[in-house]
Protein backbone atom coordinates (compact mmCIF):
# COMPACT_ATOMS: atom_id res chain seq x y z
CA UNK A 1 0.00 0.00 0.00
CA UNK A 2 1.40 3.68 -1.00
CA UNK A 3 1.85 6.14 1.39
CA UNK A 4 -1.56 8.24 1.97
CA UNK A 5 0.21 11.88 0.53
CA UNK A 6 3.39 10.15 -0.89
CA UNK A 7 2.96 7.96 -3.95
CA UNK A 8 6.46 6.68 -4.09
CA UNK A 9 6.30 5.79 -0.37
CA UNK A 10 5.54 1.93 -0.51
CA UNK A 11 4.17 0.51 2.71
CA UNK A 12 6.98 -2.26 4.58
CA UNK A 13 5.65 -2.92 8.21
CA UNK A 14 2.83 -1.95 9.99
CA UNK A 15 3.00 -2.73 13.79
CA UNK A 16 0.50 -1.62 16.47
CA UNK A 17 1.97 2.15 17.01
CA UNK A 18 3.15 2.82 13.56
CA UNK A 19 3.32 2.37 10.01
CA UNK A 20 6.85 2.11 7.85
CA UNK A 21 6.90 3.74 4.71
CA UNK A 22 10.17 3.42 2.34
CA UNK A 23 10.72 5.18 -1.12
CA UNK A 24 11.26 3.72 -4.30
CA UNK A 25 15.21 4.76 -4.11
CA UNK A 26 14.97 2.92 -0.31
CA UNK A 27 16.84 6.01 1.11
CA UNK A 28 14.27 7.36 3.22
CA UNK A 29 12.37 6.01 5.84
CA UNK A 30 8.66 7.09 7.38
CA UNK A 31 7.71 6.34 10.17
CA UNK A 32 3.82 7.42 10.62
CA UNK A 33 2.85 6.84 14.52
CA UNK A 34 -0.64 6.13 14.60
CA UNK A 35 -3.28 8.28 16.79
CA UNK A 36 -3.86 7.90 20.22
CA UNK A 37 -0.35 6.55 21.01
CA UNK A 38 1.62 6.69 24.16
CA UNK A 39 5.11 6.24 23.02
CA UNK A 40 6.67 3.84 25.85
CA UNK A 41 9.98 2.90 26.65
CA UNK A 42 8.99 -0.19 25.10
CA UNK A 43 7.78 1.12 21.86
CA UNK A 44 10.70 3.19 21.75
CA UNK A 45 12.68 0.50 21.86
CA UNK A 46 11.08 -1.75 19.22
CA UNK A 47 10.80 1.13 16.70
CA UNK A 48 14.72 1.43 16.97
CA UNK A 49 14.40 -2.59 15.98
CA UNK A 50 12.32 -2.10 13.52
CA UNK A 51 14.09 0.85 11.76
CA UNK A 52 17.66 -0.48 12.32
CA UNK A 53 17.56 -3.25 9.19
CA UNK A 54 16.67 -0.37 7.12
CA UNK A 55 19.89 1.75 8.63
CA UNK A 56 21.81 -1.35 7.40
CA UNK A 57 21.02 -1.73 4.06
CA UNK A 58 21.65 1.86 3.59
CA UNK A 59 18.46 4.14 4.52
CA UNK A 60 20.00 7.54 4.95
CA UNK A 61 16.74 9.92 5.16
CA UNK A 62 14.08 9.83 7.75
CA UNK A 63 10.72 11.51 8.18
CA UNK A 64 8.87 10.82 11.94
CA UNK A 65 5.22 11.57 11.51
CA UNK A 66 3.74 13.03 14.68
CA UNK A 67 0.81 14.44 13.11
CA UNK A 68 -1.67 11.88 14.53
CA UNK A 69 -4.38 13.05 17.06
CA UNK A 70 -3.40 12.53 20.64
CA UNK A 71 0.26 11.26 20.16
CA UNK A 72 1.83 11.35 23.71
CA UNK A 73 5.94 9.92 24.29
CA UNK A 74 6.93 9.33 27.90
CA UNK A 75 10.20 10.84 29.11
CA UNK A 76 11.61 7.62 29.49
CA UNK A 77 10.94 6.92 25.63
CA UNK A 78 12.49 10.48 25.10
CA UNK A 79 15.40 9.34 26.75
CA UNK A 80 15.95 5.93 24.99
CA UNK A 81 15.64 7.69 21.90
CA UNK A 82 18.19 9.89 22.90
CA UNK A 83 20.72 7.34 24.10
CA UNK A 84 20.33 4.82 21.33
CA UNK A 85 19.68 6.86 18.67
CA UNK A 86 22.97 6.90 16.23
CA UNK A 87 23.86 8.79 13.17
CA UNK A 88 25.58 6.23 11.42
CA UNK A 89 23.62 5.64 8.14
CA UNK A 90 21.54 8.93 9.08
CA UNK A 91 22.36 11.94 7.76
CA UNK A 92 18.71 14.14 8.11
CA UNK A 93 15.55 13.79 10.01
CA UNK A 94 12.89 15.55 9.86
CA UNK A 95 9.78 15.84 11.94
CA UNK A 96 5.94 16.30 11.09
CA UNK A 97 3.73 17.69 13.67
CA UNK A 98 -0.08 18.18 13.93
CA UNK A 99 -0.09 22.30 13.97
CA UNK A 100 2.12 25.30 14.66
CA UNK A 101 2.07 24.94 18.58
CA UNK A 102 3.49 21.57 17.90
CA UNK A 103 6.14 23.00 16.14
CA UNK A 104 7.11 25.28 18.28
CA UNK A 105 7.31 22.78 21.25
CA UNK A 106 9.47 20.65 18.63
CA UNK A 107 11.89 23.20 17.57
CA UNK A 108 12.28 24.13 21.59
CA UNK A 109 12.87 20.55 22.20
CA UNK A 110 15.47 20.23 19.19
CA UNK A 111 17.29 23.35 20.16
CA UNK A 112 18.07 22.52 23.77
CA UNK A 113 18.54 18.80 23.23
CA UNK A 114 20.59 19.25 20.26
CA UNK A 115 19.43 16.17 18.43
CA UNK A 116 22.73 14.58 17.08
CA UNK A 117 21.65 14.05 13.52
CA UNK A 118 20.47 17.13 11.67
CA UNK A 119 17.04 17.86 12.48
CA UNK A 120 13.57 20.05 11.63
CA UNK A 121 10.12 20.21 11.84
CA UNK A 122 7.20 20.80 9.56
CA UNK A 123 3.83 20.55 9.76
CA UNK A 124 2.92 19.20 6.53
CA UNK A 125 4.39 16.32 5.16
CA UNK A 126 4.89 17.44 1.71
CA UNK A 127 7.18 20.50 2.62
CA UNK A 128 8.84 18.47 4.65
CA UNK A 129 9.52 15.76 1.75
CA UNK A 130 10.12 18.42 -0.43
CA UNK A 131 12.79 20.04 1.65
CA UNK A 132 14.65 16.62 2.87
CA UNK A 133 14.84 16.11 -1.24
CA UNK A 134 16.61 19.50 -1.83
CA UNK A 135 18.86 19.12 1.38
CA UNK A 136 20.24 15.80 0.28
CA UNK A 137 24.15 14.70 0.39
Amino acid sequence: MNHPKLEQFKEVLETDFATFYLNDVKDTLIVRYRASTEITLDIAKEALTVIKPFKDAGSVYAIIDFSAPFLSMTNEAKQHYKANVSSQNTYLVVIIVRDKAHKVLANMYARFDKPIIPTRVFTSIKEAYRWLTENKI
